[in-house]
């Protein structure tokens, strides 16, 4: 299984659209409010911290995973912990996924859907995915999905911008704890890091990763930040932080001449095939890299087994909101202070030897 550098950028950057602006903007707009845009790019600047520590990492141990080089560097006792836990926690990314995507589906979409039902069909497609290529199929799909991603997404931020009004942005940096509290749940959403240093191992050219990893959430960042920005211009910081889904919000309000509207239709349409992208791959990581940890050698079987688990876990916690899970702590531990502890590690070994 291979993917090239482009597939790699699309992956990423499909996963930057969909979780900066349809699951970070809300909780951080209740938080920094008119200087969302500057949480943004705080978030992304630890963002690319990370995964360009994780990229120097991986291109010394190229073409291996995380799951084989953490324990090539920090030893079998304490590297296959490290590996378990990044497995638990990418398990842990794909409830809050599912979560959030079941709560939008049934607020904006499907009102008298049962949950239970929207959780099987995404289920089932992500097992589709794997099941039918592994990183290679997702890898092609968001080649094609990708662009129109981001063209659906894009488009409105021109159709809406006769509702703007930059006075909505003042007055500028209010308060700094504020800021710094909405970067970190942005953050939460933000670092691909862990995600990434699985997947370069899959890669062609594997000196070409850091730079598709670095475009993707570079990209991604502004993207998020741009969108905040609009968000707020539209509908004020007060009205915006009030909001459950204020993107979705942002693409309802869209009519031009009372001919363009109901645009929210379309991207919600290419959103679900973003989300999809995402849960795919995280699917993918965990269980190929459950198999790696387990040397089991048909690692389909397990894709099985982590499908069942998922579902299992989604029914007994089926009460809970996808805000629930946003833990800053948790992804600053594995997106940015263990990329730093096995990149320092690896550089004290490479002088001492």
């Amino acid at each position: 299984m291979n993917i090239s550098r482009s597939q790699l950028f699309w992956m990423l950057f499909i996963s930057e659209i969909v979780l900066l602006t349809y699951f970070a903007l809300g909780p951080s707009l209740k938080q920094a409010r008119q200087d969302i845009w500057m949480a943004y790019l705080l978030a992304g600047g630890g963002a690319v911290i990370g995964s360009y520590l994780m990229a120097k990492v991986g291109l010394a141990q190229p073409n291996k995973t995380v799951m084989e080089y953490s324990q090539l560097i920090l030893g079998k006792w304490f590297g296959k912990p490290v590996a378990l836990a990044y497995i638990v926690f990418w398990f842990y990314i794909m409830m809050i996924m599912l979560h959030g995507t079941v709560d939008f589906i049934k607020t904006n979409l499907l009102y008298q859907t049962p949950a239970i039902i929207v959780m099987l069909l995404e289920i089932v497609l992500m097992l589709y995915f794997n099941l039918a290529g592994g990183i290679t199929t997702i890898g092609r799909a968001s080649q094609v999905i990708g662009p129109l991603l981001f063209i659906a997404a894009f488009l409105p931020l021109l159709l809406n911008s006769h509702h703007m009004d930059l006075n909505q942005l003042l007055p500028v940096y209010e308060q700094r704890e504020p800021i710094v509290t909405g970067a970190l749940l942005i953050f939460c959403f933000a670092g691909e890091t862990s995600a990434a240093m699985m997947m370069t191992a899959f890669m062609k050219e594997a000196n070409k990763a850091a730079s598709g990893v670095l475009n993707a959430i570079g990209f991604g960042m502004l993207w998020g930040c741009l969108m905040s920005v609009a968000v707020i211009m539209v509908f004020g910081p007060i009205s915006a932080a009030d909001m459950y889904h204020p993107q979705f919000m942002y693409m309802k309000s869209i009519s031009i001449l009372n001919f363009i509207q109901n645009f929210d239709l379309v991207i919600t349409f290419f959103l679900q095939f973003g989300i999809m992208i995402k849960l795919a791959y995280h699917l993918f990581i965990s269980s190929y890299g459950m198999a790696q940890l387990l040397r089991i050698r048909n690692w389909h079987n397990v894709t099985w087994s982590m499908a069942v688990l998922l579902f299992i876990c989604m029914l007994l916690t089926s009460k809970l909101s996808y805000e629930f899970y946003i833990k800053p702590w948790i992804f600053l531990i594995f997106n940015l202070a263990i990329p730093c502890l096995l990149w320092i590690v690896q550089l004290v070994r490479k002088n001492i030897t």
